[in-house]
């Protein structure tokens, strides 16, 4: 019996997903349309269908990196909000164990992308808008649950976590002999141990987060 052909929304995610490991390799300009269609093993025109331009091919890519990050995150957490859910992002970013996320190199060479081009620029600033709101929404719900500290403010605290976060990142990328991504996530659990109220509301949150991820 022979195989069925890929589906256009299958088609379409294989061409995201190796477009951004091309640029995770190769970086921006080194990722070619025709390097990624040589990834995906499509032509050339059929990236170039879904994909006009090579603007929009990236920012589809970062869009769907973005959306595996918040999924591998609920798997992650469950149903779980609070210290669950910002344990499960740090987790879901530092050490994917799916292999599902774009390494972090693929995220530096598109804020370094950012930094020049205004459309990205905007694109980064929605989703961080939003992606931040989720993870202050967690801290509200902790404080709100006696987990973490009443005097936090939800929103400075998602900006110090992501603030560690992306910082971590960029030396689990460049220098992971001195911060491997075990390190890094030990790093930012003591962040969370800075927010919570006491050491065991953390310690029960990261076991449930540990617990779904095996």
């Amino acid at each position: 019996m022979k195989s069925q052909p890929p589906t256009e929304i299958e088609q379409r995610e294989r061409i995201l997903q190796a477009t951004a490991a091309c640029i995770a390799e190769h970086g921006i300009d080194g990722a070619t349309i025709r390097l990624v269609a040589k990834q995906a093993g499509v032509s050339v025109g059929m990236v170039q269908y879904y994909f006009p331009t090579k603007k929009e091919l990236i920012a589809a890519t970062h869009l769907s990196a973005v959306q595996e990050v918040r999924r591998l995150a609920d798997a992650l957490a469950g149903s779980e909000r609070g210290p669950q859910r910002v344990e499960a992002m740090f987790r879901a970013l530092l050490t994917d164990q799916e292999g599902s996320i774009p390494p972090w190199s693929f995220w530096l060479w598109y804020w370094a992308e950012a930094t020049i081009e205004p459309d990205l620029r905007i694109q980064h600033e929605e989703r961080f808008r939003l992606t931040r709101e989720i993870l202050a929404e967690s801290i509200r719900l902790g404080i709100e649950h006696g987990e973490f500290r009443e005097d936090l403010d939800p929103l400075l605290a998602a900006d110090l976590a992501f603030s560690l976060l992306n910082g971590l990142a960029i030396e689990v990328t460049i220098a992971e002999h001195i911060m491997p991504a075990e390190r890094a996530l030990r790093a930012a659990e003591l962040l969370l141990r800075v927010f919570a109220k006491s050491d065991t509301a953390v310690e029960a949150a990261g076991a449930r987060v540990v617990k779904a991820s095996r």
